[in-house]
C-alpha cells in the first residue's frame, strides 16, 4: 500500500532563499489515498500553480531507489517515536497528515537547493525550546493535580518529604533498617502520564535483581526502609524525590512523577559497611544486648584487688 500526498508551497522565487516570514506563509492543502504500488501512475503530487509534478513513483524500480525507500521508512520510523515529545498526550506518536507533508515539503525543497537561513534555524531552536517546555509544563500540573488528589484516597500514606505510598502486599520477614542494605526485589518503574492506562507508561522493570538501596534515588531510598522481606508497595514519587528538574532523558522527562512497584524477595546484606550492622555472637545475641564488657573486666578486677586484702 502507498499514500499520496498532495500539497502546495511558496517559496522566495528572487534568491530561492526561504525566509521565516516566507516559511511561515506556507499552505499545506493534502489529499491522502491508499493505493497499490502495483498502480504505475501512483506517485507523490507537488502541485505548483496550476502543474503538478510526480517526483516520486509508486514503487522504487531500482537499487538506489530502493534503498531511499529504505531510508524514508527508517526516517519515519524514528520521527514517529521521538514525536511523542512534543504532545501533550505523549501516546499520541503518529504524525498528521500535515505534519507528514511539512516533511515531504522539507525534502522536496533540500533537493531543490533552497536555502534556509542561519537565522531561521536559530529562531526554530528557540520556538521549540518554548514549545516543549509548556507541554511539559502542562504534563507536570496534571501530574501534581493527580497526586493532591491521590494523598486523599484511603490506603495512601503520606510521610514527611511528600513520599506517598500504599501496601499491596505485607511480609513479615526482616526489615531493612541502614542505606547501605543489598536487597533482592522485583521491580517496575513508571513515569506518570495522564492520557496512559492506569496513568502511568512503563519505563523499567525487573524480576529477583539485586542492589544497594543507597544506589537508588530519594524517594526509593526512604520507601524501602519503610519495608521489610515478603512486603510489596506501591510508591508515588513527586519530582523533588526522584530525578528533579533535569530528568534522565530520554524516557524521563524533567520534573516527572514516577511510580514503582517494589516486592522485597531477601534482604542479602544488612550493611554493606557493617559499622551500624548488629554482630551476632555465638548463642545469637546481636551487641546491642550484649552485657558491656568493660564493665564485667571492672567488676574482675575489683574483686582480686579485694582477694588479696
Amino acid at each position: 500500500m502507498c499514500v499520496v500526498f498532495a500539497f502546495s508551497c511558496t517559496k522566495n522565487e528572487e534568491n530561492d532563499v526561504a525566509d521565516n516570514e516566507t516559511l511561515n506563509n506556507v499552505s499545506h492543502s493534502i489529499e491522502v489515498k491508499h493505493v497499490s504500488f502495483d498502480d504505475p501512475n501512483v506517485g507523490i503530487i507537488v502541485s505548483k500553480g496550476d502543474e503538478n509534478t510526480k517526483i516520486a513513483p509508486g514503487a522504487p524500480t531500482t537499487i538506489v531507489e530502493e534503498l531511499m525507500y529504505a531510508n524514508g521508512y527508517m526516517v519515519a520510523g524514528s520521527m514517529n517515536e521521538a514525536i511523542s515529545t512534543f504532545r501533550l498526550n505523549s501516546n499520541e506518536k503518529k504524525l498528521s497528515n500535515a505534519e507528514i507533508s511539512a516533511f515531504l515539503q522539507g525534502l522536496i525543497d533540500s533537493f531543490s537547493e533552497i536555502k534556509l537561513s542561519d537565522e531561521y534555524f536559530a529562531n526554530l531552536e528557540t520556538r521549540l525550546k518554548e514549545y516543549v517546555d509548556d507541554i511539559q509544563k502542562q504534563k507536570t500540573e496534571l501530574a501534581k493535580k493527580y497526586f493532591e488528589e491521590l494523598e486523599k484516597q484511603d490506603g495512601i500514606i503520606k510521610t514527611e518529604s511528600g513520599l506517598l505510598y500504599k501496601k499491596i502486599e505485607e511480609g513479615s520477614g526482616a526489615k531493612i533498617e541502614y542505606d547501605d542494605a543489598k536487597v533482592n526485589v522485583d521491580y517496575s518503574m513508571n513515569v506518570f502520564d495522564n492520557f496512559a492506562e492506569n496513568k502511568k507508561t512503563p519505563v523499567d522493570s525487573n524480576n529477583g535483581i539485586s542492589f544497594n538501596v543507597n544506589a537508588l534515588i530519594p524517594g526509593v531510598i526512604e520507601g524501602m526502609k519503610l519495608m521489610r522481606e515478603g512486603d510489596k508497595f506501591e510508591f508515588y514519587i513527586p519530582p523533588q524525590l526522584g530525578y528533579g528538574e533535569y530528568g534522565a532523558p530520554p524516557m524521563i522527562a524533567p520534573n516527572s512523577y514516577l511510580i514503582f512497584e517494589i516486592k522485597v524477595n531477601k534482604i542479602e546484606i544488612v550493611s554493606e559497611s557493617g559499622k551500624d550492622k548488629p554482630a551476632v555472637n555465638e548463642e545469637g545475641n546481636s551487641s546491642e544486648n550484649a552485657p558491656d564488657e568493660s564493665n564485667i573486666n571492672n567488676s574482675e578486677a575489683e574483686a582480686a584487688a579485694e582477694a588479696n586484702k
